[in-house]
């Protein structure tokens, strides 16, 4: 009985069980579960982009791909760059994240505003919040530490998104790669 994105406003009440019951992470998905929210121990969101992080760091090795929206933060990008992984951007939602699956074959694809998350190379190249949130947990198994101490460790990066009305022109400058 609410909207089906997966925000920290339209998934109160899975904030405030994952905080009553005490519980170590909560998870909460959208109406075909390829939206994933997650929720540390203490009842709090964690952001779309920490958890593109976590799972950036923990499954990309030197040389691999990742494959992100446009407006997604500075964070991917700089753990991208400190592990020698190649980051493409993308226009945003379907079909051009698709698309870009398909073209750069990505080991990681992500649309972290969103909560879209896609390990290409452990599974499927589709997005799958089940897979993503059992993905978190073995990680959390192998570090031993919670959700938010991983969050914890990236550095802090900060997006502000604002509407802008551009011309057709415009749009089609920025949803478009040059030279395409």
């Amino acid at each position: 009985d609410r909207p089906s994105e997966c925000r920290p406003a339209s998934c109160a009440v899975a904030l405030e069980k994952t905080r009553a019951t005490k519980c170590s992470i909560g998870f909460a998905l959208d109406g075909d579960g390829d939206r994933l929210l997650v929720i540390d121990e203490h009842g709090e969101y964690v952001s779309m982009d920490a958890i593109a992080g976590i799972l950036a760091r923990a499954t990309l090795v030197v040389g691999d791909v990742c494959v992100a929206t446009i407006n997604t933060s500075g964070l991917l990008a700089a753990i991208c760059e400190a592990m020698g992984v190649e980051l493409q951007y993308c226009a945003i939602g379907q079909p051009a994240t698709g698309e870009a699956i398909i073209r750069w074959k990505p080991h990681f694809a992500c649309e972290p505003n969103s909560g879209k998350y896609a390990l290409c190379r452990q599974a499927f190249p589709w997005y799958d919040g089940v897979f993503i949130a059992a993905k978190l947990l073995e990680i959390m198994a192998k570090t031993g530490k919670t959700i938010r101490e991983l969050a914890d460790e990236l550095p802090k990066f900060y997006q502000a998104s604002h509407n802008a009305h551009l011309p057709d022109e415009s749009r089609r400058m920025i949803r478009e790669p040059p030279g395409e």
